[in-house]
């Protein structure tokens, strides 16, 4: 990141840059003026850059030190706490015990996760669990008690408050997973675990293979034991808890497709998915979005599970395109009678790919809004969309603009509640001017009559309020369309390592091979 430090206790220095935040213990923020609001966003900025550069980061601590006053600052996954000011002088020594435990303290006491194992750090943070037999010498998670090898970090949340959610691709032996580290609202009334229990088996969801809420001192691990005894159960923090799960099986990101029938195909297979989490098993996903789509290489046939899909299900398995892959049930809720609305402050989705509904109750949501299965059709409407908008080709985003250059630039930069206020009348002003089809790059040319009918089947839901008219088997039959008669256009993506022909080439895949690509990926399945 660029932004610069002015003090900082680093673990070790860079041999090539010097300076490096994957080092950084702790940071001091100096400053001649007073303590400000502008001093708290520099802090806040490059505790940021912490979290970003060290995703197994609990929490970071920082000074600062404006006109002779010094404060500390605490950065978690629930919020910030900003000390009262002390005099340099009368408070001596006071600030020398702070830079004392800053530079000497135990490194779970400074924000280190104790269950992740990191030898790129110095010697005096290398540490592992009581229950390790051995000192791992690479990088390793625990979960439970048994240690994975980290084979690589393969996403962060770019949010310090909220999930922190951290993906990484480890191994045991010969078998590839993946670990999903976050903190999750304690007190959900279904909890991710849960929900991966009930629907255990199949096809097209993550696998929970082990799940475990990490623990502190012999107790479950939330944010409220760093806030003093009187912000704890404040409602402006919220109490989250540290999870984590492992998972298989191992998935591509979405943009990996490597054609545009696979793409159709994809989005067929996750409407499948769906429709049977909602037919079958009462469950709502709730969180739609280009991260939570992944994709899979599947052995098994699957079930034609709505109107004749059997011709499809012979194309992928002649052609080898790799299945949908739904994922991130932290969000995900148990349909009943009284179906659950969306709470005040409750996110139910990522707001890029928000329904317009949720968009109008974001801010102040009324008691009987309900979050249905047609509201998680139009986020992947939306995810489709915004492919479309922002990819030249498989894995290769526009060179010709930037987000903040074209329709989406609302979609990805809302944060405020004005900006969800102008990206629901945004929303709905680009339902009836379909102005989102001019801005599809020529690869994704052939599938703007299929887009003009998903985003017919959205109006007329939101015109009538008949939100059944929004339903699986309507989008299901514009996606068959797209699947059958769809024509692939030359792009020369120079960011797919192998060719759709080369892969027609190969023989049907016994097993999977992993490796990293890309600045963007989660892993790459082969």
């Amino acid at each position: 990141m660029s932004v610069k430090p002015d003090i900082v206790l680093c673990s070790q220095l860079d041999q090539h840059t010097g300076f490096a935040w994957h080092n950084v213990i702790s940071f001091l923020e100096l400053t001649s003026s007073a303590h400000s609001a502008q001093l708290r966003r520099n802090i806040t900025r490059k505790a940021y850059a912490v979290f970003m550069s060290q995703p197994s980061r609990r929490f970071v601590v920082a000074l600062s030190l404006a006109r002779q006053e010094f404060r500390l600052h605490i950065f978690d996954r629930s919020g910030a706490i900003h000390s009262l000011g002390h005099s340099l002088h009368r408070a001596a020594d006071l600030f020398t015990r702070v830079i004392y435990t800053l530079t000497f303290g135990s490194p779970d006491l400074l924000g280190f996760d104790p269950t992740f194992v990191d030898p790129t750090l110095s010697p005096s943070i290398l540490y592992r669990p009581r229950s390790a037999p051995t000192l791992q010498m690479s990088r390793a998670i625990y979960v439970r008690e048994t240690a994975y090898t980290v084979l690589r970090h393969i996403y962060v949340s770019h949010l310090i408050w909220g999930r922190g959610t951290s993906s990484w691709l480890v191994k045991k032996g010969k078998k590839h997973y993946v670990v999903k580290d976050y903190w999750t609202h304690k007190g959900r009334k279904h909890t991710e675990e849960q929900i991966l229990v009930k629907i255990k088996g199949l096809l097209g969801i993550s696998q929970l293979v082990k799940a475990w809420t990490i623990q502190t001192a012999g107790a479950d691990e939330t944010t409220d034991w760093l806030r003093p005894a009187f912000l704890v159960g404040n409602t402006e923090f919220k109490t989250r808890l540290h999870r984590r799960l492992l998972l298989s099986p191992v998935g591509d990101p979405l943009v990996q497709f490597h054609s545009l029938q696979e793409l159709v195909s994809i989005f067929i297979d996750i409407i499948q998915v769906h429709f049977v989490l909602v037919d079958v098993y009462n469950i709502l996903h709730r969180d739609i979005s280009i991260n939570n789509i992944l994709m899979f290489i599947c052995a098994t046939r699957w079930a034609a599970a709505m109107h004749d899909q059997e011709e499809q299900e012979n194309v992928i398995a002649e052609k080898k395109f790799r299945r949908g892959l739904l994922i991130d049930f932290d969000y995900a809720d148990v349909l009943n009678a009284g179906k659950q609305g969306v709470l005040s402050g409750d996110r139910t989705g990522t707001v890029p790919f928000m329904a317009i509904d949720l968009l109008r109750e974001y801010n102040s949501p009324s008691k009987d809004f309900t979050h249905t299965f047609s509201h998680d059709l139009e986020s992947l409407i939306y995810v489709l969309v915004w492919i479309c908008i922002l990819y030249q080709a498989p894995n290769e985003i526009r060179s010709d603009r930037t987000i903040e250059q074209t329709c989406l630039k609302h979609w990805a930069l809302a944060k405020t509640s004005t900006d969800i206020r102008d990206l629901w009348d945004q929303k709905v002003g680009q339902l009836s001017t379909r102005s989102v089809l001019s801005e599809f790059t020529p690869y994704f040319e052939p599938l703007k009559p299929t887009v003009t009918r998903l985003y017919k089947l959205i109006q007329s839901s939101c015109d009538s309020g008949d939100k059944s008219i929004l339903n699986h088997a309507a989008v299901t039959e514009v996606l068959m369309d797209a699947f059958n008669t769809v024509t692939e256009v030359s792009c020369g993506a120079k960011n797919v390592k192998r060719t759709w022909q080369h892969l027609q080439k190969e023989p049907a895949p016994t097993g999977s091979r992993y490796y990293s690509e890309g600045p963007n990926a989660r892993c790459r399945v082969m």
